[in-house]
């Protein structure tokens, strides 16, 4: 693919920290004891947003960062 070796694990990793958030289990145990319960699509409406706010933000970091400094993402 002409990427860097590290670039795909890397993203592999931020991408699940990214959709924590707003993954169905996640919601499930995180409303199980609150005044919440029953209302995970709520919470998951409600993160969505900043979800979407992280990972745009987090793109520009990786963006700005590869077009800086490409040679820390090779294997030496």
């Amino acid at each position: 693919l002409g990427m860097p070796p590290l670039l795909l694990p890397t993203l592999n990793s931020v991408g699940a920290e990214i959709g924590k958030p707003i993954a169905p289990q996640t919601a499930s145990v995180g409303v199980s004891t609150s005044k919440f319960v029953r209302k995970e699509g709520d919470v998951i409406r409600h993160n969505m947003g900043w979800t979407f706010i992280l990972l745009a933000y987090l793109i520009i970091i990786a963006i700005g960062f590869y077009l800086v400094e490409p040679s820390v993402m090779t294997l030496k």
